[in-house]
């Protein structure tokens, strides 16, 4: 059995097993449960291996043979360090898009934004505005990656952007978003004034500020979690 449907067996393990990662059903250290893959997207066991591959040459998984295939577990400077270098990313990203942007393209990233501070605002739990946050984010920057127009970039800010999903969930745990979200949705709209205004300097310079401003809470999310894991072992 080579395929169902259009996409290949092997692709479709590969977006099944990312997507539990990036999600967090498959966390950091777990053990991944082949029989259980194979059962989930009715497949023999080398599409399935195929994409497990794929995925430790991407670092999502550590396989080590006779024993089994493990989720990564990330340091914290993994994670630092990434998103670092993501946020240099972004803020060319963001050049670009101050200069080829279409202004109904502007208007649409003003959209998304004002989309995604409704949904936050209306969910009712801290993990629903978590997530809401966390959708409407993902697709605020992959429009402004689109806008930006380099075409032979996308696929890389792609799969980088799932590269940082994933270091957050594993290497981190959950992050509350909450308490910077007003801020970071505002940081949104100064970038997109930017763009409106063609100011490809300036729009760069929040648009690397803003993922930095992110990188500054996981570092005091992760100082909070060893404090607190210290004064209980205490």
């Amino acid at each position: 059995m080579e395929s169902r449907g259009k996409q290949p067996l092997a692709n479709q393990a590969y977006d099944y097993l990312k997507a539990q990662m990036l999600n967090g059903e498959l966390p950091a250290g777990a053990l991944v449960d082949i029989d259980a893959v194979l059962a989930a997207i009715g497949s023999s066991r080398f599409p399935v291996m195929e994409a497990l591959k794929r995925l430790e040459i991407e670092k999502f998984v550590e396989i080590t043979p006779q024993v089994g295939c493990r989720v990564s577990t990330p340091s914290l400077s993994d994670v630092t360090d990434f998103l670092g270098l993501f946020a240099v990313i972004e803020g060319y990203f963001a050049r670009l898009a101050a200069q080829r942007a279409l202004p109904e393209e502007i208007d649409e990233l003003q959209s998304i934004n004002d989309r995604m501070r409704k949904a936050f605002n209306r969910a009712s739990s801290a993990s629903g505005r978590d997530e809401a946050y966390r959708l409407g984010n993902r697709k605020f920057h992959l429009m402004l990656h689109t806008i930006a127009r380099a075409t032979n970039l996308n696929e890389l800010a792609f799969s980088l952007w799932d590269r940082g999903e994933f270091l957050i969930s594993a290497g981190v745990g959950t992050v509350r978003f909450g308490e910077r979200v007003e801020a970071a949705l505002d940081e949104h709209d100064e970038i997109i004034e930017a763009l409106t205004q063609r100011d490809g300097a300036t729009a760069g310079r929040l648009a690397e500020a803003h993922l930095l401003a992110f990188v500054a809470e996981i570092e005091a999310h992760a100082s909070k979690t060893a404090r607190a894991t210290q004064a209980d072992r205490s």
